[in-house]
């Protein structure tokens, strides 16, 4: 199933895809995609920063030393993914070696209710997060907070830059945090981002355009220790949940075309 452009799209009609969304990727991630000390639930912290999507990982329990094999829908085993020590491999690679916090953050400790530990987020964005420069700077002073925590973020974005945020939302963050934002690529204005927190944060992100293949959505749950998400059959599943009349609606997107 190829990226969709959502700009035209009603705003509550993306709602029920997005939640239908984090649904499959929820289920993918618990379905064996995550090792057994971990899981993986939606908005389980009530609270006005809380993330979309959560990796928990039970008190005092290690990365599993033995892993069983993931579903077969979802193409891969776990212990293939996991033995992946090297980088994920993303058109983006970058590092900030200092936590630049920005001055009006305020230090929240995202704990699960029960004491489990939040180890990752994933964020599905939605069109509100950029809407104004107070909502964007809301959701990225939530990214730099768990950053600054050693909380690992996943990130997607399949909403274009716009004035408010024109590098995207990684170059919202990435200048949040002392660095140099990219300079973005209009034929590619969507993205998947995954960010490595331990000390300093390692960035991997890949843009992706309309009409292509969404991208697997790195994952991390340790330091080198990542898994993926995966985007194209998690966004199929989703898709495939909405009314006939909205879907095929969805599903007739083209890409635009740009003028010369």
């Amino acid at each position: 199933m190829p990226a969709h452009d959502f700009s035209g799209i009603d705003s509550n009609i993306y709602h029920s895809l997005h939640v239908a969304w984090l649904s499959s990727m929820m289920k993918a991630l618990n379905g064996g995609i995550l090792p057994k000390p971990y899981y993986a639930l939606v908005e389980q912290v009530q609270r006005a920063a809380s993330p979309d999507l959560i990796a928990l990982e039970k008190d005092g329990e290690e990365l599993a030393a033995s892993v069983s094999e993931a579903p077969a829908q979802y193409g891969t085993t776990l212990a293939d993914l996991l033995k992946r020590m090297s980088p994920p491999k993303t058109a983006i690679v970058a590092s900030a070696k200092e936590i630049m916090i920005p001055p009006k953050q305020r230090t929240i400790t995202i704990r699960h209710s029960d004491g489990h530990h939040i180890v990752a987020l994933v964020e599905l964005m939605s069109r509100s997060n950029k809407v104004s420069l107070k909502t964007l700077d809301k959701f990225v002073d939530k990214i730099c907070d768990a950053l600054a925590h050693e909380i690992h973020v996943s990130i997607i974005d399949p909403f274009p830059p716009n004035r408010i945020a024109p590098r995207g939302i990684h170059g919202a963050i990435w200048s949040a945090l002392g660095e140099r934002a990219p300079v973005w690529n209009p034929a590619k204005p969507f993205s998947a981002a995954a960010y490595e927190s331990s000390g300093e944060i390692n960035a991997y992100v890949q843009p992706y355009g309309i009409g292509e293949a969404l991208p697997d959505l790195p994952l991390f749950l340790k330091p080198s220790y990542y898994v993926y998400v995966p985007l194209e059959k998690t966004y199929t599943e989703a898709l495939a949940s909405m009314p006939d009349y909205w879907r095929d609606k969805i599903a007739r997107i083209r890409p635009r075309k740009r003028s010369a």
